[in-house]
C-alpha cells in the first residue's frame, strides 16, 4: 500500500504537466503553467498592438536556433 502510495505520488506531477508546440508565425494570449514546456519550432513574433504574458514557472525552449520578435508586448517574470 505505501509503494502505491508512494509511485502515485511521484507520478501525478508527470500527468498534470502536458506540453505545448509552439510552431512559426504571431503568439499572444498568456502561456500558463499548465502548458508548460512550450515548445518553440521556428521563428515567433509578438505583433504590434498585441501582448504575450508568460507566467511564472512557465518554461519555454526553443527547440533551434528560433528568434523572437518582439513588436507588440512580452511580460514575463522568472529567470534566465
Amino acid at each position: 500500500m505505501v509503494f502505491l502510495l508512494s509511485l502515485t505520488l511521484f507520478l501525478i506531477p508527470e500527468f498534470l504537466q502536458s506540453q505545448t508546440t509552439v510552431s512559426a508565425g504571431n503568439v499572444n494570449g498568456t502561456w500558463a503553467i499548465t502548458g508548460s514546456p512550450y515548445l518553440i519550432e521556428g521563428n515567433i513574433t509578438v505583433v504590434s498592438d498585441t501582448s504575450l504574458i508568460i507566467l511564472p514557472g512557465v518554461i519555454v525552449e526553443f527547440l533551434g536556433t528560433y528568434g523572437l520578435e518582439i513588436v507588440g508586448i512580452l511580460e514575463a517574470e522568472g529567470t534566465e
